[in-house]
């Protein structure tokens, strides 16, 4: 009897849970789905050429030149395809969208010169090449019809949050989201430039991330323009976003600070 009881009270959790973590996820769903039926933009497939001759590419969510734009870069071993799903959220909020391929990942392989490259072969020079990107990307976009390059936001995760906080000269860039941050990732070092930075930087790591976590402990807070946030359970980069509140932080701090 005790433990056909047992057995029920365990299977009712078991069911509670799963029950919870299935309304998590409609819930999340129907935002989505909400987003995208309130926004139709289609993406442009955009190729952008580096001073070393790289072909960087992306897609291009183009909604005119006063709507502010956030450019989107994933962390290392994964693509643009991973960040998609953010999409409609932020065009949702009158954004437009770059989501692009770090060089050596993805679609940005490929050279002027007809050569690959990839990025499990870079050297530490290699390396130091990705935050100079940044910067061609929202110069690029200023040519370009039915898109802002003066008004920016920069979402990065990982690798992508170093590089993205290291272009501290830009003035055309706003706004800066830095998600699972690190010290040292490929001796891409942002602190230097988070040290005299002053536009507004958010941060965001979860605690049992220790790399980012820590770093984020140390710079957060340190000066007004440096905010974080912290989140309890396991994830690093854009899988912080699947955090309804971290995704919430996130959009709220781009409309605050582009859309003025």
């Amino acid at each position: 009897m005790n433990r056909k009881s047992g057995g029920f009270r365990s299977g009712v959790l078991r069911l509670s849970r799963f029950a919870s973590t299935l309304l998590a996820f409609t819930a999340i769903s129907m935002a989505m789905q909400s987003a995208r039926a309130e926004t139709t933009v289609e993406p442009k497939r955009q190729a952008f050429q580096t001073r070393d001759g790289v072909i960087l590419v992306g897609d291009v969510y183009a909604q005119g030149t006063k709507a502010p734009t956030v450019i989107l870069w994933h962390q290392l071993g994964r693509t643009r395809a991973d960040l998609q799903w953010f999409i409609p959220l932020l065009l949702g909020k009158g954004f437009s969208v770059v989501n692009m391929d770090l060089r050596g990942h993805g679609e940005s392989v490929n050279t002027i010169k007809n050569t690959k490259i990839d990025y499990k072969t870079f050297t530490g020079a290699d390396w130091l090449k990705l935050p100079e990107d940044v910067p061609l990307i929202v110069q690029d976009l200023k040519p370009m019809r039915h898109i802002s390059g003066s008004l920016v936001g920069i979402v990065g995760c990982s690798i992508g949050a170093n590089m993205a906080a290291m272009d501290e000269s830009d003035p055309n860039v706003k706004a800066v989201v830095m998600l699972s941050p690190g010290y040292d990732y490929h001796g891409l070092k942002p602190e230097p430039q988070l040290r005299k930075s002053t536009k507004p930087i958010f941060m965001v790591a979860a605690k049992p991330d220790e790399f980012s976590y820590d770093a984020i402990q140390r710079w957060a807070n340190k000066k007004p323009n440096l905010n974080a946030a912290v989140v309890s359970q396991s994830a690093h980069g854009d899988d912080l976003l699947k955090n309804e509140r971290v995704t919430d932080q996130v959009v709220d701090f781009l409309v605050n600070n582009l859309h003025k």
